[in-house]
């Protein structure tokens, strides 16, 4: 079993009774916790997709994808500026970069992949808390894909980027919530045996008369 296979067994999800019933406990966790965020959706034309391996690889034939390969991103340049008509809010500047994995293909049908990265500037208004013994940080989450792109006579590669960016105000806090216990972890399900099901069902003799 687990937690999604058996629904008579405790599980994560949707509360569908009184949510009171069962709690036990109010627990102190140690977490991360989002103060604020703001999602910026942006679609970059004619965007340069500068390989940094190109040096080790044959120029490239034809254009396969790039996209981002993890979903944290690297914020650098910040500047964080305090709004006087709105204290409790901050103006956020700041550069986010996104690595991308970028795959083609040569003339000779071989693929390749390469690493690459794009940057974008952004100045957003966010919840930033006061000065405290430990601050607050600003991080980033991204996601990007290109749809289309085109390869120069000379290989280099420009096309239209999607990017989506996630800017959060994040804290390690100790947090304290309400709680129905722990979570007894139920059997797994052993792929083998679901294969084996409808052999393991059948008798050992054969049956008759």
């Amino acid at each position: 079993m687990s937690f999604f296979s058996n629904h008579r067994h405790p599980r994560p999800g949707p509360i569908k009774c009184n949510p009171i019933q069962g709690l036990c406990h109010r627990v102190a966790i140690s977490a991360r916790r989002i103060l604020d965020s703001g999602l910026v959706k942006e679609t970059l034309e004619n965007t340069p997709i500068v390989v940094n391996e190109r040096d080790q690889l044959p120029p490239p034939a034809r254009f396969i994808s790039a996209v981002s390969v993890r979903s944290d991103a690297i914020v650098s340049n910040l500047n964080i500026s305090r709004i006087q008509e709105r204290p409790s809010f901050a103006r956020i500047s700041c550069d986010v970069t996104t690595p991308l994995r970028v795959t083609f293909e040569c003339v000779q049908g071989t693929r390749y992949e390469g690493t690459s990265q794009i940057m974008c500037s952004h100045d957003v208004v966010l919840f930033v808390p006061g000065e405290a013994m430990f601050p607050c940080e600003i991080i980033s989450q991204t996601s990007a894909n290109t749809p289309n792109a085109r390869i120069d006579a000379q290989g280099n590669i420009s096309g239209t980027v999607c990017l989506t960016t996630i800017i959060k105000v994040m804290t390690d806090a100790d947090i304290l919530i309400p709680s129905y216990g722990f979570a007894p972890p139920p059997p797994a399900v052993s792929f083998d045996d679901d294969a084996c099901r409808g052999f393991f069902d059948l008798p050992l003799f054969p049956r008759g008369k």
